[in-house]
């Protein structure tokens, strides 16, 4: 027989949207909890508090591929805030992102970089990198193809992308 499900273990399950509490309790052992921000048109806001985020729907671009991009960098926010927007709370529920610090880097150190903290990076991102638009691209299909989760960009541009919609929650405020 199954063992009932106590309150806490039913905040843990992923919702497209939770309350604040829930949200904190579901995302407590992520990498990048939170709190995060992420702009949509005022007609997705319920959509995706009812049925989490589509990755195959772009609003605003893919820069770094599929996924759900949020920031918690006000600046970067402001760029795509405007009279017909949203600014929805997020938490995410991430376990592997690849951090990509874009503080006065170039793309050749990154790689690198990346070359020699991970395993095989250099392998996958040379497979990956010809079908890829930009360099941004190849790094998402070779973090992707190493069994990272989401992206954590820090320095310039700060923001997250989180490959899988049912990594993120809404915050209901």
């Amino acid at each position: 027989a199954e063992e009932p499900t106590t309150a806490a273990q039913a905040a843990i399950e992923w919702k497209p949207s939770m309350t604040a509490s829930e949200a904190e309790a579901w995302s407590a052992n992520s990498s990048t909890p939170g709190p995060y921000y992420h702009v949509t048109n005022q007609a997705a806001v319920e959509p995706i508090s009812n049925s989490g985020f589509r990755v195959d729907s772009v609003g605003f671009g893919r820069t770094w591929g599929d996924g759900v991009y949020m920031s918690n960098d006000r600046a970067w926010l402001a760029d795509y805030e405007g009279p017909d927007t949203k600014t929805l709370e997020l938490r995410a529920n991430t376990q592997n992102p690849l951090v990509v610090d874009l503080a006065n880097k170039r793309t050749k150190a990154l790689n690198a970089e990346f070359a020699e903290r991970y395993a095989g990076w250099q392998e996958a991102y040379s497979e990956v990198r010809e079908t890829a638009f930009g360099w941004e691209s190849a790094v998402y299909k070779t973090a992707k193809k190493l069994g990272f989760d989401s992206i954590l960009v820090t320095g310039d541009d700060a923001q997250l992308i989180v490959f899988d919609p049912k990594r993120v929650t809404v915050v209901k405020r």
